[in-house]
């Protein structure tokens, strides 16, 4: 008498077996691809707002942007006002100051990232009274001094108008002055500046 029970199943029905439990096994395998592929915090947005940024121009300096769609549907800083666009070569650093709602009554924020292979730029000096979030990286608090190469982008609450100064060649600064160029804290100087720097 045969007591092994798999082979009272015939071949057909071991076959059909296997090839169900394979198809459980595959399932299996393509959900926790799907949950380990979901974005991370500052995953793909991140990389999308960076693409768009840098495809900006001075053109759309005072202007307000159109955003970049993200994978959830939203668009990011859709509305936002382009204040200032500077690009480090030497650092291979980027950092772009936008004002969020209007020009009148809007705060200004920060957009950076230095490349992998470039070189760390500082951080602007928290406001007094301003919390440690006024940095955050891929959803977290940064908590470095200096936006470092390869961290990606770094959302930034206070840019201030010494900082963006600091960022500037002597012959950029220098216009400040002698061209009543606006400043972060002077909106309405601002608009003017900008649209004369697109001009």
């Amino acid at each position: 008498m045969n007591t092994n029970p798999i082979s009272q199943f015939g071949p057909g029905l071991l076959r059909r077996a296997c090839i169900m439990h394979l198809h459980v096994v595959f399932a299996y395998l393509c959900l926790a691809g799907c949950l380990f592929a979901q974005e991370e915090p500052g995953g793909e947005s991140d990389r999308r707002i960076m693409k768009y940024l840098a495809s900006l121009s001075d053109d759309q300096l005072g202007k307000k942007l159109q955003g970049v769609r993200l994978r959830d549907g939203s668009f990011a800083l859709a509305g936002h006002t382009l204040l200032y666009r500077i690009i480090l070569p030497a650092k291979r650093a980027h950092v772009y100051v936008l004002r969020e709602g209007s020009l009148a009554m809007g705060m200004p924020i920060g957009r950076a990232w230095v490349e992998a292979k470039g070189k760390p730029i500082p951080l602007p000096e928290y406001p007094p009274g301003e919390p440690r979030e006024a940095a955050i990286n891929a959803g977290e608090v940064y908590t470095f001094a200096e936006i470092n190469p390869g961290d990606g982008l770094v959302e930034l609450s206070c840019p201030t108008e010494e900082w963006v100064k600091s960022l500037q060649s002597p012959a950029e600064t220098a216009k400040w002055g002698i061209e009543s160029m606006a400043t972060v804290e002077d909106p309405d100087a601002l608009a003017t500046s900008a649209t004369r720097m697109a001009k």
